[in-house]
């Protein structure tokens, strides 16, 4: 691994432990509280959440962390990490360039020429998807989840079972919702959290371009 990239992996590595200091600090002081509501733990994980962003922002807007990030043959950096109660998983990765899935719902004929060969590469039909597509009640997909649910009514209408079609998994991963250029400087990052018996997690992508820093694609669960 690279000088810059160990570097890079001891910076976050302080991030979330400094990150899960406050956490626990926030926790602690509503002990004085007889009882703390799941919205409040909630607002804590969300504040959290931020504060990952902003510093993976100042972190990734370096422009030598992230060409050696993309450099480095590790796909991704993963951080388990634990404080008393507190269990947490910080992973961050690479995005590579992928193709846009509107085209289907801007330009159809094109989009059925273009990607015909994709979908030969996994014996798959696009004249199906393609139906999929029509009689979705999408106008275009904006987010992941959207992404996800037009592929399982393509599964439907194939009678095939995703879970145990590898191709059909492997095509999803092809596509995204928006298009990837030069100047965008994208990492994934997925983010789980144990406070005591309740568990969340979320993942989201980052633009850290310099001109434009954006969160895309955030979502976030809770159980």
């Amino acid at each position: 691994m690279q000088k810059k990239a160990i570097i890079l992996l001891v910076t976050l590595s302080f991030l979330a432990i400094s990150s899960l200091l406050i956490l626990k600090s926030l926790t602690l002081s509503e002990k004085y509280v007889q009882k703390v509501n799941a919205e409040h733990h909630q607002t804590q994980v969300f504040l959290l959440i931020k504060n990952f962003q902003d510093e993976l922002f100042k972190i990734f807007k370096q422009k030598n962390i992230y060409d050696e990030f993309l450099k480095n043959d590790t796909e991704c950096f993963s951080m388990p990490l634990s404080f008393n109660y507190i269990l947490s998983n910080l992973q961050v990765c690479k995005y590579q360039d992928k193709i846009n899935i509107n085209k289907f719902f801007t330009n159809n004929d094109s989009a059925i020429k273009e990607f015909s060969p994709i979908f030969d590469e996994y014996n798959l039909n696009i004249y199906t998807f393609n139906n999929s597509v029509k009689q979705s009640k999408f106008k275009s997909i904006s987010s992941s989840k959207e992404l996800d649910s037009l592929f399982k009514m393509y599964t439907k209408k194939l009678s095939q079972n995703r879970e145990n079609n590898n191709d059909l998994l492997q095509l999803q991963n092809r596509f995204s919702f928006f298009t990837f250029s030069s100047k965008n400087r994208f990492i994934r990052v997925f983010l789980k959290f144990q406070l005591e018996d309740e568990k969340f997690s979320s993942n989201f992508i980052l633009n850290t371009n310099y001109e434009k820093q954006e969160v895309i694609d955030f979502e976030f669960s809770y159980k």
